[in-house]
């Protein structure tokens, strides 16, 4: 990412996540969701929600500690994001998640999805995301639509998906706040609007995805305006990504809440039989702009490169299946949480010497 005006960050190391996910049925329209653990050693409340399905004119009803539906990767399905950690903007704006209730609504046939919903008050945000601002109310909505869904004459399917949404909060004790910090989370944050005298703040967004074949573009922009008695602030950001699915495979979309669906292997991994599951390839962009004004919050963007999370699972599954065979492997990562989950031994390097050294469970 870029870091003009910045000290060079210092290397470091951290387990910065672990999820626990689950669902239950208890009737035939009813169901629970529970998805918690715990974010850079602190414990995280990330999803705790009852379901109700069929329901007369809304259809689908949600209650309980819920994803706010401000951005597209807010609401991604458990397993659907192509990065494991969301771009710059949706890290400054998005609220992570609230107690609330949620409607969904597909319409035209499953062509277009309404959600809309009221949230408050959430755990720490700082811990997931760099939204500072804890809101008495925040009224939301998101509406999408297909533009086309089809297949082509290779039978490829070809999708364009459209969608905006929009939010307003009414800022607790009168303060609202955004901040950001690399995507890789190890460095601090490094733009940040310090706190504002702002009665609230409206948020505006706009997403794209096109999808054909194995081939997936994915991107958004988004607005935040804030008002106090004497003047306004406008903070913005966007980001843009590119996937490529090498082994041919198609993401699926849900159209009950307008999103892509996580990408299913054609073919498990198994050395038996010569099989190796799912590949995906992915590049993003992404660009945050917190000074406006009196503001001088900063700047940032920055250029992720890798493989998609749920083939990164299946690949550390397979070079310990080869590692157990009794195969010594040279492993170079930059994930240095996923390398040194299957390392005996690991050697840190930073600007080409050895910062660092010892066993994979040592360093953990």
């Amino acid at each position: 990412g870029a870091s003009r005006g910045l000290e060079p960050f210092g290397a470091d190391v951290v387990r910065r996540a672990l999820t626990f996910y689950t669902t239950g049925k208890f009737g035939p329209t009813s169901s629970s969701a529970v998805q918690f653990g715990v974010i850079d050693g602190a414990p995280y409340l990330h999803q705790a929600s009852l379901r109700w399905t069929k329901v007369p004119r809304v259809h689908n009803v949600s209650f309980g500690y819920l994803g706010i539906p401000q951005t597209l990767e807010n609401v991604l399905p458990f397993g659907g994001a192509v990065f494991m950690e969301p771009p710059l903007p949706v890290l400054a704006f998005a609220p992570g998640n609230r107690m609330g209730l949620q409607f969904e609504r597909p319409l035209w046939e499953g062509r277009a999805s309404l959600t809309a919903g009221i949230y408050s008050l959430g755990a720490d945000p700082g811990l997931n995301f760099g939204e500072q601002t804890q809101s008495l109310v925040r009224p939301t909505a998101r509406f999408t639509g297909l533009v086309w869904d089809g297949q082509d004459d290779r039978g490829q399917r070809r999708l364009l998906h459209l969608g905006v949404s929009a939010a307003l909060t009414v800022a607790r004790q009168s303060a609202v706040r955004y901040r950001v910090r690399p995507e890789s989370f190890v460095a601090p944050f490094v733009a940040d609007t310090g706190t504002i005298d702002a009665h609230g703040a409206t948020f505006g967004g706009a997403e794209l995805v096109w999808v054909r074949g194995p081939v997936t573009v994915q991107g958004e922009a988004m607005l935040n305006r804030l008002i106090d008695d004497s003047r306004a602030y406008v903070f913005g950001g966007a980001y843009v990504l590119a996937a490529w699915a090498l082994t041919g495979e198609q993401p699926g979309y849900n159209t009950t809440v307008g999103v892509p669906d996580r990408i299913i292997p054609h073919k498990d991994f198994s050395r038996s039989a010569g099989t190796w599951g799912a590949w995906q390839v992915a590049a993003r962009y992404s660009m945050v702009d917190l000074s406006y004004g009196t503001v001088a919050g900063g700047k940032v963007d920055e250029l992720s490169l890798g493989l998609a999370p749920t083939v990164v699972a299946d690949l550390l599954g397979r070079l310990e299946a080869i590692r157990d065979e009794g195969t010594a492997i040279v492993l170079v990562e930059q994930s240095v949480n996923l390398a040194l989950s299957v390392s005996d031994r690991a050697y840190f390097l930073e600007k080409g010497r050895v910062r660092f050294s010892g066993t994979g469970d040592g360093l953990l």
